[in-house]
């Protein structure tokens, strides 16, 4: 068994990983680390072993800058992509803001990287997080090419602080979900947990367990006068000025950001409005952004206003388009977004501290591109249009669409009222196809060591699962 397995500090469950493979399959084993950089290959140095298997890419980036460039670049293009390699560069929320050589060499280097990983190795599996960087794509992308499977862990939507389930792709589709799940028996545990999920979602609001640490007001705080010693600090910190690890490459301009978005908050309250839940309206919760939910599973659709421009034109004379700001973190946005929204006639900016279920609730219509909100939207019966690429798009009561313009009164004709029982139903194969833990970063109960074995566990699982269907093909 021969895994390259793409690691971060900050996740701490790549040495649980190691430890359940290791027990697993033995000396039949071979795992080779790509650390991001030296801290973290210290890091893989301390926690596997000084023997362990390891790429630092800051190191190889370094020994090979001079070699990465258009013309290899556009070699690699043509043998891995199957879109313009530019596509993906935009998908990188760190990446898209550098120079365009910066850009063309990183890309490089990253394929020329894995490329020659691949043919040393020949890997069977490439194990990497969900796809939110230019990194882990073309690590994928190689991997693809070189005939070794991808295998993630996602959080799973409703259940998110006890379970998640596991990708082939970037777009975040639930690789063990059983199309035919209709013609599914589930057990009894099964049916309970969906039963009582479907009933908790209609009484009471279901807060994801990835918003605790996020959904606060921003506040002003003393710690802001004591900014620009640290951004002077970090300005001269060789982490942040090392253009061998992009993802913290002049990281040192956000030091700013606290201050920044509470005073784009106070200044654009002025835009936000209360519903009036006697209008015809169709909902739009806008997602946080930069973020790989648009980059990724929407890249059509990322540019958010541009999304919005099309469903405000695309609306009956009655109906109006209430947009409603993402709570995650409030002032993220640049307030020229919310001007320009001001010129949509039949366009309301709902004030972001109104609880999406009461708005959910009231809509004639759910739009999203892959947010939470839709997924909430189905379970409580509301017809729901999805323009990006999500699990759930192929819900009952689900209509997806890649083109919203002119097109939202003929989806509408589309849609069949999904009734309980096929809601019940689908529930219950999510929940099957789940696997036991945690994968989320940000909640409290993500680096307890039960957790991460059972994430550790789940892998060792997953791959299993997926050899033993490899055998049944052949």
């Amino acid at each position: 068994m021969r895994i390259c397995m793409y690691i971060r500090a900050i996740m701490q469950v790549y040495p649980f990983f190691y430890e359940k493979l290791k027990e697993k399959y033995g000396d039949d084993l071979l795992v080779v680390f790509v650390a991001q950089s030296a801290k973290e290959g210290e890091d893989v140095r301390r926690r596997i072993g000084i023997n362990a298997e390891l790429v630092v890419v800051e190191y190889y980036f370094k020994e090979h800058w001079d070699e990465f460039n258009l013309e290899k670049l556009s070699y690699f293009e043509n043998k891995y992509c199957d879109k313009p390699v530019w596509n993906i560069i935009y998908q990188d929320r760190f990446l898209v803001e550098q120079p365009w050589e910066y850009a063309v060499k990183t890309t490089c280097g990253y394929f020329d990287m894995y490329d020659r990983l691949f043919a040393k190795y020949h890997f069977d599996y490439y194990i990497d997080e969900t796809i939110a960087i230019l990194a882990s794509h073309v690590g994928y992308l190689v991997a693809k090419g070189n005939g070794a499977d991808y295998c993630a862990q996602m959080l799973a939507k409703g259940f998110d602080t006890v379970a998640h389930y596991y990708l082939r792709d970037p777009l975040q589709y639930n690789c063990n979900f059983d199309e035919n799940y209709r013609l599914n028996t589930y057990p009894d545990e099964i049916v309970k947990l969906a039963t009582d999920y479907l009933q908790r979602m209609k009484e009471s609001y279901v807060k994801p367990g990835f918003m605790t640490s996020s959904g606060v007001l921003p506040k002003w705080k003393l710690g802001f006068f004591k900014i620009p010693f640290g951004y002077w600090k970090c300005r001269h910190n060789p982490l942040y000025n090392n253009p061998y690890e992009y993802t913290d490459y002049m990281r040192y301009k956000t030091a700013f950001n606290g201050p920044k978005f509470y005073l784009r908050y106070m200044s654009c309250k002025k835009y936000y409005h209360q519903p009036d839940y006697t209008e015809n309206y169709v909902l739009f919760p806008l997602h946080f952004q930069p973020e790989a939910t648009t980059l990724v599973c929407a890249e059509k659709y990322e540019k958010q206003l541009f999304f919005i421009d099309q469903v405000a034109k695309s609306l009956p004379a009655d109906t109006k388009l209430y947009v409603k700001e993402h709570y995650a973190v409030l002032g993220h946005r640049d307030p020229d977004f919310y001007k320009k929204l001001q010129s949509y006639p039949n366009v309301v900016l709902i004030n972001p501290l109104v609880q999406s279920k009461d708005l959910i609730v009231h809509a004639e219509t759910v739009i999203t591109l892959t947010g939470t909100a839709g997924w909430e939207a189905l379970l409580l019966g509301k017809r729901v249009i999805v323009c990006g690429q999500v699990f759930y798009d192929n819900a009952p009561g689900a209509i997806h669409t890649d083109d919203i313009y002119l097109n939202y009164t003929e989806l509408l004709k589309k849609w069949v009222p999904p009734r309980e029982d096929e809601m019940l139903q689908y529930l219950c194969e999510h929940i099957r196809s789940l696997s036991e833990g945690c994968q989320c970063a940000t909640n409290a109960g993500y680096n307890t060591e039960e957790n991460l074995n059972k994430l550790g566990i789940s892998l060792v699982n997953e791959i299993s699962r997926r050899e033993e269907r490899r055998k049944s093909a052949q």
